[in-house]
């Protein structure tokens, strides 16, 4: 079992290829934590200092609709992301349990995502990693927040399967096929292929090709949610895929938006 200075160990709750996920308490204050472990050799990150950065800025907001980084922890064997315990079941667990959401129960969920990711951006922070993983929802309540971030994927290293799960969020300019840079609005456009499921059941873009994954993405255009799911009012649905637009500027242009 893997010790951390300052926190106990409680449970293993994942165990992958080089990634380690426990339930652990703080011992200062008995806070119940995630501890994300990663196996990696540090010394291979020249953008290490940026990284502490990161950790440091989003360490530093508060926000009810983010699970809060409480410590970041480096060793030569690996890094352990310590994140605030958040007690609800991951969007895409309950998307695999079959869960039906209704409308006001999505359109509740986006507004608090949305709120969490203004937080982050107000840091000048995109977060590249906008899915059903990195959400959570207490389902009784209908609180959610986003319980991960993309620093995260730095460390991890990706099978083609995780790389896959991850271009079905990716927005075009992330693809690396395009000649732009990656801010805020790429998160809004991850955003919105999670709007979609939500109410469709269903993405937007799905293939088991990685390069059929990225040409849907930059080419092309989904079909209208009100179309596959009549519940959906229209306004709705074109808010969706004003999220979705290929070119960043004709997208909403902030959370708040």
């Amino acid at each position: 079992m893997h010790s951390f200075d300052g926190y106990s160990i409680q449970e293993q709750l994942q165990h992958s290829r080089n990634k380690l996920v426990f339930k652990g308490v703080r011992e200062s204050n008995n806070k119940p934590v995630i501890l994300k472990y990663y196996q990696t050799d540090t010394s291979k990150y020249t953008n290490l200092p940026h990284i502490k950065n990161t950790v440091t800025c989003l360490h530093n907001i508060v926000s009810p609709y983010l699970a809060s980084i409480d410590d970041l922890m480096f060793s030569e064997e690996g890094v352990a992301v310590i994140l605030e315990y958040f007690p609800g079941k991951s969007l895409q667990a309950l998307l695999d349990d079959q869960h039906i959401f209704s409308l006001p129960q999505v359109l509740n969920i986006i507004e608090q995502v949305s709120a969490g990711l203004e937080a982050i951006h107000s840091k000048k922070i995109v977060h590249q990693a906008i899915t059903p993983n990195n959400i959570a929802l207490i389902a009784n309540t209908d609180e959610a927040k986003i319980i991960d971030f993309g620093i995260s994927q730095t460390f991890y290293h990706q099978s083609q399967a995780d790389q896959l799960v991850n271009l079905l969020y990716m927005s075009p300019e992330q693809t690396g096929r395009m000649n732009r840079s990656i801010d805020r609005r790429s998160d809004l456009y991850s955003l919105g292929i999670v709007f979609y499921q939500l109410l469709t059941g269903q993405l937007p873009f799905q293939s088991s090709d990685l390069l059929e994954l990225i040409h849907a993405h930059i080419a092309q255009q989904p079909k209208p949610p009100h179309e596959l799911n009549s519940a959906v009012p229209l306004t709705v649905s074109n808010i969706i895929l004003k999220l979705l637009n290929k070119e960043a500027e004709h997208r909403y242009q902030s959370p708040n938006g």
